[in-house]
């Protein structure tokens, strides 16, 4: 299979067939976003990688039914809502002493509310947002931080070692175009945007 981008179906197939390739792309493009919901959340690394596999396995067993097919959002949303719900559920089982989760992951899964696929597309433009911020440069990260915080331009000079407030403006307009436009050509942000 090729590298690069692929499709829902392609992923599927690759999915299907253990394709090394395309499993590398799996964890390359979405486990990061899947990791930073689940360490926001307060629990470890461990956890997040336990929840990503369970996610994985569970879309294995579903790819098996030569019928399934995921065509109202790209694989990235699909695999971040299964892996919200895996979460959810662990909560839960803590709660509860309930183990077997597949079966109950399953079931919300098929009945998804308008309220949990507005919390998802927000994780997901939330990690995009940082993914995107993280590749910008420091002068840039360090304008945008402390604006994001409401620290007055003029403060934000004298901070960074700036020689004025209208640099800063400048920069920081320069430095938001920048950090737009990486979004707006992420491939995930086109099921959110």
């Amino acid at each position: 299979m090729k590298r690069g981008i692929y499709s829902n179906t392609e992923i599927l197939n690759g999915i299907k067939k253990g394709d090394s390739l395309v499993l590398h792309f799996i964890y390359d493009h979405y486990y990061k976003a899947v990791e930073e919901m689940v360490l926001k959340s307060g629990e470890t690394q461990a956890l997040a990688q336990d929840i990503f596999q369970e996610a994985l396995i569970l879309i294995y067993k579903k790819v098996q039914n030569d019928k399934f097919s995921i065509e109202k959002s790209s694989f990235f949303t699909y695999i971040y809502a299964v892996c919200k719900i895996t979460l959810l559920n662990h909560y839960r089982s803590l709660k509860n002493g309930i183990i077997d989760s597949n079966v109950e992951i399953q079931e919300y899964i098929h009945t998804l509310t308008e309220d949990v696929e507005a919390l998802v597309r927000e994780g997901i433009k939330e990690a995009i947002f940082r993914k995107n911020f993280a590749k910008l440069p420091e002068e840039c990260k360090g304008i945008i931080k402390l604006s994001l915080k409401g620290v007055k331009t003029p403060m934000i000079a004298e901070e960074l070692g700036f020689a004025s407030g209208g640099y800063v403006r400048k920069r920081k307009t320069k430095c938001m175009k920048i950090l737009i436009e990486m979004i707006k050509n992420d491939p995930n942000s086109k099921e959110v945007i």
